[in-house]
């Protein structure tokens, strides 16, 4: 029973987990608040994420702010890019109901719906590629295209784990302040595998 209590205990450790759960979701926040630097916070919680996947002791906060400043630029004009897509399939989805298309209504539906579905493939994949790999923009984006569809059963588990998160969260808001911690913490663990067949050393 006194070992639970111990450094090297179970409590212990699941502790530590949360605390860094906690800080890393506090950090994502506060650096996300004026909204264009949401790719440059995400990229750095992935990069702090990332090592502590690998087995490397990875200090929060001195890695997620080395990151955070390597990666603004990269990673905040990627996310631009993102989300100005991101909207106009939007706009054009709402807007299809009010246009005649005939036959092609179907088709275009379908279309419009696997456009959505890799954007939000290449939004999963991009920051920890850019937080991992020096790429450039365009790169970094291809780069999560080809892997996300490349590596559907990763692309899959990250779905279901965002999914089960909102599920969670949704009978229990407030648990909110949580979730980018937790999504990132347990999805590093799928990307550092895929990482490693490419030859990155964690």
């Amino acid at each position: 029973m006194i070992n639970l209590f111990d450094t090297d205990g179970g409590l212990y450790k699941v502790g530590m987990v949360l605390a860094d759960i906690f800080l890393l979701s506090f950090l994502w926040i506060i650096f996300s608040i004026p909204i264009l630097t949401i790719g440059a916070s995400t990229t750095a919680v992935y990069y702090v994420c990332t090592k502590k996947a690998a087995g490397s002791d990875s200090y929060i906060l001195q890695g997620f702010f080395k990151s955070f400043k390597q990666n603004l630029l990269v990673s905040t004009v990627a996310f631009v890019i993102l989300a100005l897509i991101g909207y106009v399939l939007w706009l054009n989805y709402h807007a299809l109901p009010q246009v005649e298309l005939g036959v092609f209504h179907f088709p275009v539906r379908i279309a419009l719906f696997i456009a959505v579905l890799q954007v939000i493939f290449v939004s999963m994949y991009i920051f920890p590629i850019i937080s991992r790999f020096n790429v450039t923009v365009f790169g970094g984006l291809k780069s999560a295209l080809l892997l996300a569809n490349g590596h559907l059963f990763t692309t899959i588990c990250n779905l279901v784990l965002l999914g089960a998160i909102f599920i969670v969260i949704n009978f229990i808001p407030a648990l909110f302040i949580f979730i980018p911690g937790i999504f990132v913490y347990f999805s590093a663990s799928l990307f550092v595998k895929v990482f490693r067949k490419y030859g990155e050393d964690l």
